[in-house]
């Protein structure tokens, strides 16, 4: 496609405009419910989530590089993305890789564990 082909002119190691980009990193998460429709969660909701529910296995997302958990409620299944250590590294080691910038969406909303990576 050749929206496609622009992205990647743009980011190829070769190109000149990559100083003009940032990636941007979330400190925020989505609570997903079963009906589709989500609400973004800061820090201190996630907090209360994996107190309250008290989650027995976290899933990687190996093509989104993302972490998530279930919990039921009397509503149904939500499925909860949060980003981790892992998740931002992978996102800051590619920023790294094609010479981009890195913006923060949300900054002190999320963990303060997460600036350890900076």
């Amino acid at each position: 496609h050749e929206d496609n082909d622009k992205y990647k002119a743009v980011v190829s190691t070769q190109s000149t405009g990559r100083y003009k980009l940032l990636y941007g990193l979330n400190f925020y998460g989505a609570d997903f419910r079963g009906d589709g429709q989500f609400e973004p969660i800061l820090g201190g909701r996630y907090i209360e989530l994996l107190r309250s529910s008290k989650p027995n296995q976290f899933i990687w997302h190996l093509k989104a590089s993302e972490h998530s958990f279930e919990y039921r409620e009397p509503s149904g299944i939500h499925k909860v993305f949060y980003p981790s250590l892992r998740s931002l590294q992978k996102r800051i080691e590619a920023a790294e890789k094609f010479k981009i910038g890195l913006a923060i969406w949300e900054i002190g909303q999320g963990l303060d564990y997460f600036y350890d990576l900076f």
